[in-house]
């Protein structure tokens, strides 16, 4: 799937203030805050959704194993499993990547692509403080996103457990 940067900014932005102390992730979350995070995110969802014309994009639930899971990412070794890691990076590696303008794109596709894999139905996050990021989400049951993943039409039209008001598909 092919977003615009503009669009890979914008959630850039985003999901950095989502992970900033003044923002509503933290270690210790409440199911308040863990709602209105699955719900944001979920609007993200359904607006790709619709402006991309997929049929089967899933909605996301919040997991707390997920959450267990980004807390102890570090620097030298991501964590493995059933789940891709949506990173916020340390303003030191923002500009490590500025400086290199033709890893920007990837980078900002590398930073948001998981949040709009279709099959996606979880997501746990928690803020870090490390020199490579100061927040991180796992966002599963996929490990990568391919184009086939992808079906094209009507928002919640291919949906095999109905869909939501927003479009989006039930998960299971």
């Amino acid at each position: 799937m092919k977003l615009p940067i503009p669009i890979g900014i914008l959630l850039l932005l985003i999901f950095a203030q989502l992970v900033y102390p003044a923002a509503i992730l933290v270690k210790r979350t409440t199911d308040v805050e863990r709602n209105q995070l699955v719900a944001q995110v979920n609007n993200m969802r359904a607006q790709v959704a619709t402006k991309k014309n997929i049929s089967n994009m899933n909605e996301i639930s919040y997991d707390m194993y997920l959450e267990s899971q980004a807390e102890t990412i570090n620097c030298n070794t991501p964590p493995i499993g059933p789940f891709m890691v949506v990173s916020v990076l340390s303003k030191k590696m923002q500009a490590e990547i500025n400086a290199a303008p033709p890893g920007k794109q990837a980078a900002i596709k590398l930073i948001y692509e998981g949040l709009f894999g279709p099959a996606q139905t979880r997501i746990g996050c928690a803020k870090l403080n490390l020199d490579c990021s100061v927040g991180a989400c796992l966002i599963g049951p996929q490990r990568s996103i391919s184009e086939s993943d992808f079906i094209k039409g009507e928002p919640g039209s291919n949906c095999p457990n109905g869909k939501t008001s927003s479009g989006l598909c039930k998960a299971r």
